[in-house]
């Protein structure tokens, strides 16, 4: 079908929530009111605003920042950054913030109980088959604990603004979460193209966050390691966030490991390093778990460690987040997470989901058939052949193959209401958000148009309960479907503080290199892989180096002696284009001209420049 938006799987950790199921509303719908954060005579002017856009992209393209390696042309594409920031009250967030804690202590209580006694898979309040035959329940580590009081150590919530202008959840990621060093990145840059309003404001930092991280995955060893070593494990290059992956680690001071450079022997895991063998007592994953172990897991998998899950039910080490996790991901579980926080925190849930209706459940099967024109319809599994279906893009046929399909296979397929205030219009009746999108003024460029977003929050365990990023990673986009697969623009989110003597608006705050970099933790080895590529770029580095002094003499003796061949500088303009290369040398001179005759044209030192 042509109105189909198709997301093929990927082997490699994803974007991890690129995609996501609604047309969300603008974050913020109006561009940030200056004046609370700068005095007015610092305001920003439009000027200004496009000369900090041109100077982020710059940096951005400074500092390597990438996104989708794994394109059919094999080649990422920038990572584009609006530097308007969107500013959330403080009011506003220390409830969002209690919110996304419930949130995910909840989604923690769950994944123990799956895992575990599976007392909440009764009808009533989690179908089986929701868990059960979702491909995210490993039953190769089931039964198997992580470490301390928490199960779930990192996870992200993508959230929109409903059409009251609250907050609604439309995703939970609890795989391997990607998009926190984006965020980070996002905060350095702007902080240096808008330095004179960032040191004005009073914004919470993002560095506490990353300290709980590093935190938390120190808590997560087994108990036996009295200093714990962490690695990051990577797809490697080919991942499409593999620039989010390699910043995470530099900040949090992990070695940067793919799977061909970690072992399991004795039944314990171990990183080949130039010294021999060290041991390794945490793996933050961000590969998919079902790659991770070929032995247990997929078969034929070259990205993952053979071993792992042997390691891990031995208890030697722990891997972040649990292999397993993923099969919270299903947004089928967001239908049933009220009556679920009522019956495990015996609480109301604070933070709405987008209304969702699992097709696996009669009642929301005919829901979502009657209703195709007018909802967002997803799979319960992520990374499947066909993504989001915008129902109210089809057309009959279109519509009633859907339903089809839905109907053959009702426990793969939610229904999900669209969020935000304005949208098509079905037979006379507004239903939701649509084509049309509301302007949003402030989110980025002018130029943009209508466009929706998307604000991505994370939450790292530390101790009894969680931390959450103060902020996160917003993106924006002109369609429905927000995604950095598509080019949606990210923006930093700022949160606003309560003015303290220690960070009071007229005091600069932190300088952007102690906001942006986590004290690092003691370097451990370097795999023989690292140490082979530093090797090959130390060596390239010094031939390019030694090409370019040589470079240079010529270009300075070229003009003076290049017609005067048999002048002592001309001989040794000779030699040097001769200890070049021999397509340095003109075709005369290349074949064996005769002695002192001039060249008939410069030699290609342009193409050996800049080759």
């Amino acid at each position: 079908m042509t109105d189909l938006l198709s997301t093929p799987g990927r082997p490699a950790a994803p974007d991890d929530g690129t995609a996501l199921a609604a047309a969300a509303v603008a974050l913020d719908d109006f561009r940030p009111d200056w004046a609370r954060l700068v005095d007015p005579a610092d305001e920003p002017s439009t000027a200004d605003l496009a000369r900090a856009r041109a100077a982020a992209e710059r940096l951005l393209a400074d500092h390597g920042v990438t996104y989708g390696a794994d394109s059919p042309d094999g080649a990422a594409h920038p990572w584009r950054l609006d530097p308007v920031p969107v500013v959330v009250d403080d009011a506003e967030w220390t409830h969002l913030d209690a919110a996304l804690v419930q949130r995910a202590e909840l989604l923690d209580a769950v994944l123990q109980d799956v895992y575990g006694a599976r007392r909440l898979l009764t009808d009533p309040l989690l179908p089986p088959t929701t868990v059960l035959s979702h491909p995210g329940f490993l039953r190769q580590v089931d039964g198997l604990r992580m470490p301390g009081g928490r199960e779930l150590v990192l996870t992200a919530t993508d959230l929109v603004r409903d059409a009251s202008g609250g907050w609604c959840a439309v995703a939970d990621r609890t795989q391997a979460p990607s998009g926190a060093a984006y965020a980070m990145e996002d905060r350095r840059v702007v902080a240096q193209v808008l330095s004179g309003v960032y040191r004005q404001a009073s914004i919470q930092r993002l560095g506490p966050f990353f300290h709980a991280l590093r935190q938390a995955l120190r808590d997560a060893a087994p108990r036996d390691a009295d200093e714990p070593r962490v690695v990051l494990l990577s797809s490697g290059p080919g991942s499409e966030t593999a620039f989010d992956q390699a910043y995470l680690a530099s900040m949090l001071g992990l070695p940067l490991v793919e799977g061909t450079d970690l072992l399991v022997r004795e039944g314990r895991v171990w990183m080949r390093g130039l010294d021999g063998l060290e041991r390794v007592d945490v793996v933050l994953r961000r590969v998919d778990a079902e790659w991770c172990d070929p032995l247990d897991l997929r078969t034929g998998s070259r990205l993952g460690v053979p071993g792992l899950v042997r390691a891990v039910r031995a208890g030697t080490v722990s891997v972040v987040n649990p292999l397993g996790s993923s099969v919270l991901e299903n947004p089928a579980l967001l239908a049933y997470l009220p009556r679920l926080a009522r019956t495990v925190l015996d609480e109301d849930l604070l933070l709405p989901s987008a209304p969702t209706w699992w097709c696996g459940d009669p009642t929301g099967l005919q829901h979502v058939v009657t209703h195709l024109n007018r909802l967002v319809v997803l799979p319960t599994v992520r990374g499947s052949a066909v993504g989001t279906i915008l129902g109210w893009t089809l057309s009959h046929r279109e519509r009633a193959e859907v339903a089809a399909r839905i109907s053959a296979e009702p426990w793969a397929w939610v229904g999900q209401e669209p969020v935000g205030p304005a949208g098509p219009v079905v037979d006379g009746t507004p239903v939701g958000v649509g084509s049309d999108l509301p302007a949003a003024d402030g989110v980025g460029p002018a130029d943009l148009g209508p466009r929706a977003a998307v604000l991505r929050t994370f939450a790292v365990a530390q101790r009894s309960s969680y931390i959450v990023m103060a902020g996160g990673l917003a993106r924006v986009a002109t369609g429905h479907v927000v995604s950095s697969a598509t080019g949606a623009t990210a923006k930093d989110v700022w949160v606003l503080a309560s003015p303290t003597p220690d960070t009071a608006p007229d005091a600069p705050p932190d300088e952007v290199s102690a906001d942006a970099v986590v004290a690092r933790i003691p370097a451990t080895g370097i795999s023989p892989r690292t140490a082979e590529n530093l090797y090959w770029m130390g060596r390239y580095a010094e031939r390019a180096e030694d090409q370019a002094r040589v470079l240079r003499v010529v270009a300075d003796r070229w003009d003076d002696f290049h017609r005067r061949p048999a002048s002592v500088g001309g001989r040794a303009l000779a030699v040097l284009l001769a200890s070049l290369t021999p397509a340095a040398l003109p075709a005369e001179r290349a074949g064996g001209d005769t002695p002192g005759r001039a060249p008939a044209g410069p030699p290609a030192l342009r193409a050996l420049a800049l080759d």
